[in-house]
């Protein structure tokens, strides 16, 4: 199966506030409740809701379907970042649904089927870089992505030569197939039609 080595580093979550530790055991000050009556759509917003919710899929077998378990391992995380266990239920239920949800791909796939043993969660990478300058990144979006081209405008950095660092997600395997999955959690709406592709592309 896949196995990640010893790291150094530590994920940020792509969520988590400048000098923040990447888990905080007790509550912040400023974490917006929300009203777990609501449902998902209504979960508080902001960093320390999405690095609750990374957590929670980074430390739970997507093969379990024991939901007392997932019940505990949501309420723990829950109270771990500073978020009332009221959520317990409605944030379960949708760790289930994007779970069983069918992924793009033949032959047909979810998250459901992937034993730990075929994932790698926060895989940590070093990527060398020659020679990084803001006209050639801009060159390179224009050319392959103009649509991020026109959301970003423009970009300035001075030239960069070393190593670009980072974490994935989540690396798994299906069928000796590999893929990459980045976890979001952007509100986009009150409605699951607010989450199409086109709306979760132009987010992006």
């Amino acid at each position: 199966g896949l196995i990640s080595g010893h790291e150094e580093a530590r994920p940020d979550y792509d969520a988590l506030d400048p000098g923040a530790s990447a888990v905080t055991t007790t509550a912040p000050e400023n974490v917006e409740e929300g009203d777990a009556g609501a449902g998902i759509y209504d979960f508080p917003k902001g960093a320390q809701a999405g690095s609750c919710l990374h957590h929670i899929y980074e430390h739970w077998d997507f093969t379990c379907t024991d939901r007392a378990a997932l019940d505990d391992q949501v309420q723990e995380t829950l109270q771990l970042f500073g978020f009332s266990d009221d959520w317990t239920p409605v944030v379960a239920e949708n760790v289930e649904h994007v779970l069983n949800a069918a992924l793009p791909g033949e032959p047909p796939l979810s998250l459901s089927r992937v034993p730990p043993a075929a994932r790698v969660n926060e895989m940590e990478f070093h990527f060398s870089v020659e020679q990084l300058s803001a006209h050639g990144l801009m060159h390179a979006i224009t050319t392959h992505a103009p649509e991020l081209a026109n959301k970003i405008g423009g970009i300035e950095f001075r030239s960069l030569q070393g190593y670009l660092h980072g974490f994935i997600d989540l690396i798994f395997e299906v069928e000796g197939r590999f893929y990459v999955a980045d976890y979001k959690s952007n509100h986009l709406g009150e409605r699951r039609e607010d989450y199409t592709a086109l709306r979760m592309q132009a987010e992006m």
